[in-house]
């Protein structure tokens, strides 16, 4: 069976600046390609040969994109919500896989890393895998904290208070999941308020589920104008990536 990567791509790119108004953060122009292009090619360099891209229904360019594309299939995600909801969206085109990979239309990677998350995946078979970052403890204020023993992730808390933690290291959105995370994003999609996908992957763990770290050595995140500036001369001009935009 082809490995396929879930893309959630249904975000609108308001942090963008005026680009931000005219495209989606997935259409948004990086060096004249549409960013998720550049997120295709990643992950087709990665080993990924099925895309199933997850947009929201007033994203026209995108559903064109999708088209010309071939190998993807777009979901409707028919409300911006967290990736909890957006992987509930894509669950019907993945149900028959033991396992896939999923990430953000946001964020690039050196392909090779890709490539060891998936092989880390299919050496444990039934664990979880997350791409994690050394950032400092003070970016952890805004994103979810990891805490490891080993590679073997024991806790991840979403925005911990300051002090609370003592671990820098950073959950990116890039994952791979097996089929048994479905039951724990479909318990999330149907709950009263949204849930993270940390706490997603904390009732994944506490239901005997494994959890295991990769760490990456780089993220190029693209959510502001600065950001996409600083992504086009990486990409084009091949200057040094950055550990992340933040």
């Amino acid at each position: 069976m082809p490995l396929t990567a879930v893309i959630l791509a249904a975000g609108v790119g308001s942090r963008l600046g005026d680009i931000g108004k005219r495209y989606s953060k997935p259409t948004v122009p990086v060096a004249g390609r549409p960013l998720i292009h550049w997120i295709a090619d990643m992950l087709a360099s990665a080993g990924v040969e099925r895309l199933v891209i997850v947009g929201h229904p007033s994203d026209r360019r995108l559903a064109e994109i999708t088209r010309d594309m071939g190998h993807a299939t777009l979901v409707i995600q028919a409300q911006r919500r967290v990736i909890a909801d957006a992987l509930h969206c894509a669950l019907p085109e993945v149900a028959d896989e033991d396992a896939y990979l999923a990430c953000a239309c946001d964020s690039l990677y050196r392909s090779t890393e890709v490539a060891a998350l998936i092989g880390m995946g299919r050496r444990n078979p039934g664990s979880a895998i997350v791409g994690v970052l050394e950032m400092g403890i003070e970016a952890t204020a805004s994103r979810s904290a990891v805490q490891l023993d080993g590679d073997d992730v024991t806790e991840i808390i979403e925005k911990p208070a300051p002090g609370t933690i003592d671990s820098g290291l950073v959950a990116l959105p890039l994952y791979w999941l097996p089929r048994a995370f479905a039951a724990h994003v479909a318990y999330t999609s149907q709950a009263t308020n949204e849930t993270f996908i940390s706490t997603s992957l904390t009732r994944f763990r506490r239901s005997g589920g494994s959890i295991r770290a990769l760490r990456l050595s780089m993220r190029l995140e693209i959510t502001t104008a600065e950001d996409l500036a600083r992504a086009e001369q990486v990409l084009v001009r091949r200057t040094p990536w950055p550990l992340s935009s933040r």
